[in-house]
């Protein structure tokens, strides 16, 4: 197995990649990187509790994607991933809406 610290930057960089890929509409490469993060997720769980605290740290994260997915995986339940999805949420609108996709969190009335 590799070690945590490896494993914690494939999942960033390959969590990083795909976002890029799908914001160039490269679908076959974002599904090549989501292949990659997830297989990098696994291992960090299967390391048990110090796979998952080598999560930890990426709640903090500069980029709002890895934040997000490391919240999603690593504390699915509780408020924090919640919150942070939330707000990440937001930002993607506003990012999909500065690129003329029209997106909203709210039902059209």
């Amino acid at each position: 197995m590799k070690r945590l610290q490896d494993l914690v930057n494939d999942l960033v960089e390959n969590i990083a990649a795909q976002t890029e890929a799908i914001r160039q509409g490269k679908t076959g490469g974002g599904d090549k990187h989501g292949k990659r993060y997830v297989r990098a997720f696994q291992e960090l769980l299967r390391a048990g509790d110090s796979g998952r605290d080598a999560l930890v740290p990426l709640l903090r994260h500069p980029r709002a994607d890895v934040r997000v997915t490391a919240a999603a995986v690593d504390h699915p339940s509780e408020s924090l991933a919640a919150g942070l999805i939330e707000s990440d949420n937001q930002i993607l609108g506003e990012s999909l809406a500065v690129a003329g996709t029209p997106f909203s969190l709210q039902p059209d009335l």
